[in-house]
């Protein structure tokens, strides 16, 4: 569920950001709305992949090792811990930090997003 509404909320903060930019959409309306359209999806898909698994796995032979094709585990990278850290940083200040900072609508989600693909490029 965190991992879920952390890839929500950084889709959300990027586009509203941007769009907010653009002066297409204001930027706290916008990341509410794509944040809940994309948790939620992210609930429904969790339950289609519950209701499909077997059905994939015993007729067709599927399973997810074998299409990644992982051979072996990669080790953690105390970077990749960092940005993985980051990431959540940026996506709880992009959706709450205008409300518990007091800092601007823009100024939040620009540094968040910033924050994001810098985050995104150390992963």
């Amino acid at each position: 569920m965190v991992i879920n509404f952390v890839a929500s909320a950084s889709c959300a903060i990027v586009i509203s950001t941007f769009l907010d930019f653009l002066g297409f959409v204001p930027y706290p309306v916008l990341s509410k709305i794509i944040t809940l359209n994309d948790f939620i999806g992210g609930i429904v898909s969790l339950l289609l992949l519950i209701g499909v698994y077997e059905t994939v796995k015993r007729q067709l032979g599927l399973l997810w090792i074998d299409v990644m094709g992982l051979e072996e585990e990669m080790g953690k990278s105390w970077v990749k811990t960092i940005a993985c850290y980051m990431l959540l940083f940026a996506s709880l200040l992009g959706i709450f930090g205008p409300y518990v900072l007091s800092i601007p609508y823009l100024y939040g989600g620009f540094v968040s997003s910033v924050i994001i693909f810098v985050s995104v490029f150390l992963l």
